[in-house]
């Protein structure tokens, strides 16, 4: 069993829930960050337990793929807890299992969803059991929309964990969506040879410009 220190204080650190981990489980699990997501497709990293699960996502997003949505389900437990360890200029919000309520966001400019992140991260946000969706952006106003960001962030609720259900989300290219989802409604051949051609020059593309 881990214990996280302090667990409902504000002083609580990602250290202290890294402190003891003997006796703990882990899962692994990997997936990719898809470029077209949505609240609908968002990966699934698992089942929330007071006292029993932590769930752990390790990502990254980038200009191809620059949202992540993580669903997951708050089973058991009264109030929601989040570690941070992520690159500065990470957007971070969770919200309704259809992405159209927010509960609480890292970097918005409603005062009460701030302070619900700053609940969150003291583990006092108090939600109902049930099913949400962990987004991960890039707050605009303070990282270039190019930006790579890594991110690390754990859900837990409680004071103790036995079971660490961890994903690893690498970032997909538009080229690997091409390749596996279709086109999207662009043209494929176009926008192929440009994303050949952009990286041969080490330019960007916007996929954008290839709708049809």
């Amino acid at each position: 069993m881990a214990m996280i220190s302090g667990a409902g204080s504000s002083t609580t650190t990602l250290a202290d829930v890294l402190a003891n981990t003997s006796g703990v489980q882990l899962f692994t699990r990997e997936s990719r960050n898809r470029v077209d997501v949505t609240a609908w497709t968002a990966d699934h990293i698992g089942y929330l337990d007071k006292n029993k699960s932590m769930l752990q996502v390790i990502g990254t997003i980038t200009q191809d793929a620059p949202v992540a949505m993580h669903a997951f389900m708050f089973r058991r437990g009264e109030e929601l807890q989040l570690f941070s360890n992520s690159n500065p200029g990470t957007r971070i919000q969770i919200m309704d299992s259809n992405g159209r309520k927010v509960f609480a966001d890292s970097h918005s400019d409603d005062p009460v969803l701030l302070e619900n992140y700053a609940k969150l991260m003291a583990g006092k946000l108090d939600i109902p059991n049930g099913n949400y969706i962990l987004k991960v952006s890039r707050d605009m106003n303070t990282v270039s929309k190019f930006a790579t960001l890594n991110y690390d962030i754990r859900l837990s609720s409680g004071d103790s964990y036995t079971q660490r259900y961890q994903t690893k989300a690498g970032a997909m290219t538009i080229l690997q969506h091409l390749q596996e989802q279709g086109t999207l409604g662009y043209n494929a051949a176009s926008i192929t040879a440009a994303v050949m051609l952009s990286n041969s020059e080490g330019e960007g593309l916007n996929i954008f410009d290839f709708f049809v």
